[in-house]
This record gives structure tokens, C-alpha cells and sequence, in this order.
């Protein structure tokens, strides 16, 4: 009996498999890239949900008051360490009982050599910004408190609690920096609440928490008036906004 050779491939087909295999992994690889980056963004809106968890029973326990208002504190989860102040973040670290939720997990972390002791440390890591509005006020003078924000994110993690929009006198009637371009004059890069998808997450004062579209953000959920949205330019989002409250 004769036998048949077996028959390989030849180089075109072997050119022809590779070429679809490429076709498939250029089609596919964004949507995992994508359906990984939702994941993270529904982990920092979890985090955030907790974060307002720890913020209502903070708030029950201090007479309705909200943390105190210090910004710019480094290692803010560490008491320990010098220059520490009670901040907005590391108040509520007794009540949520996890410190790696004060951060987003898309956010890069910001490492050594980082100026102001800004670095992440093992316990002190966030990518959240509290609203010096709000902060350190009673909660009763608050006309909404679910139309306010009490956070926002910031576009990296660091082991420093910073207060944005903060007030820029003792008096606070002027706060500043609500929103901030990356690049002077970009209006479509911007420092805060644009993580995920051209927006962020945001949690109010009420202890509820939203994803909201940078583009839609606008100074009056932070209590400021005027009411205006983010302006693209170098020295728009520096001008000086009065509290609603």
C-alpha cells in the first residue's frame, strides 16, 4: 500500500493565520483594556461609597461636624510622624477600618523623591481631594447636602491629604482651584475628576456617591458661586469663588 505524505502548512496560510490572529488581538485588546479600567472605576465608586460610610458615622459622633480642615498633611494615616495634623482622610480611618480605600486603583502612585512628602507610604495613599467648603462646617449649614461634593478625584496617589477647592484666606470667603488644567490652556486634560472615561467619581455630603462627566462639572456643587463649568485657559480656574453657605 502507498502512503501519503503528510502536507504542512505553507507559508502563505501560515501568513494568512498569523495576519488574522493580529486582526483579532487588534479588535480585542482595547475591549479587555476597557472592560478592565470599568472594573477599576466600579472599585474606586465602592471606595468611595465606604469612604462616605466612615463620613455619616464621623459626623454622628462629632455633633454633626465634619473632619478638620488642614491641608497638605503628609502621611496623613500616621499621627506618628512630623508635621502630621487631623485631617479630612485620616479622621475617618477609625470608622472604615481600611486605609487603601481612600485611593483609586487606576490612579499611578506618586513615589520617592516626590517634593512636600508627597509619596504614598504602606498606610497613607490617596487619589481623593476634599472640598475645603465643606470641611471642618457643620453639617446643618449645609442647604443640600446631597447636591454637595464632599470629594473628588485627583489623576495620581499620594501619601498626602490635600484639601481642592481650598479657601485662600483666613476668613474663607475666597477658595480656590475647584477644577485645574494639566497643561495651560488644555480643556481636555484636567487634574481633578477625570479618571474614568472623561469624568470621575465624586461622594457628597450625604454619603452617596455618582460617576459625573468632567465636561458637565460646575462650581456649584462645591458650594461656590458664581455658578460657572470648568473654562479652558491658564488663569480661569484660579480666579477667586465666595461659598454659597
Amino acid at each position: 500500500m502507498r502512503t501519503r505524505a503528510r502536507r504542512g502548512f505553507t507559508l502563505i496560510e501560515l501568513l494568512v493565520v498569523i495576519a488574522i490572529i493580529a486582526i483579532l488581538a487588534a479588535i480585542l485588546f482595547p475591549v479587555f483594556a476597557q472592560a478592565r479600567e470599568r472594573a477599576r472605576a466600579t472599585q474606586c465608586l465602592s471606595n468611595m461609597r465606604q469612604t462616605g460610610t466612615g463620613l455619616m458615622m464621623y459626623t454622628q459622633d462629632y455633633d454633626e461636624w465634619t473632619p478638620p480642615m488642614n491641608d497638605g498633611v503628609p502621611n496623613f494615616n500616621d499621627p506618628t510622624v512630623p508635621g502630621w495634623r487631623p485631617n479630612f482622610l485620616g479622621s475617618l480611618g477609625p470608622y472604615v477600618k481600611n486605609n487603601r480605600i481612600f485611593g483609586c486603583p487606576s490612579a499611578p502612585d506618586v513615589t520617592t523623591g516626590a517634593p512636600g512628602n508627597q509619596a504614598v507610604t504602606p498606610i497613607s495613599r490617596s487619589s481623593y481631594l476634599g472640598n475645603a467648603v465643606v470641611i471642618e462646617r457643620s453639617t446643618a449649614v449645609i442647604p443640600n447636602p446631597a447636591d454637595i461634593v464632599y470629594l473628588q478625584e485627583l489623576f495620581n496617589a499620594r501619601g498626602m491629604a490635600f484639601l481642592r477647592p481650598r479657601a485662600a484666606n483666613a476668613a474663607r470667603t475666597d477658595y480656590r482651584w475647584w477644577y485645574f488644567p494639566r497643561t495651560n490652556g488644555n480643556d481636555d486634560i484636567w487634574n481633578y475628576t477625570n479618571m474614568h472615561f472623561n469624568g470621575g467619581n465624586v461622594l457628597f455630603c450625604d454619603g452617596h456617591s455618582k460617576f459625573l462627566q468632567t465636561k458637565f462639572m460646575r462650581s456649584r456643587i462645591y458650594g461656590l458661586a458664581p455658578d460657572r463649568g470648568i473654562e479652558p485657559g491658564p488663569t480661569a480656574y484660579n480666579q477667586p469663588w465666595t461659598p454659597l453657605f
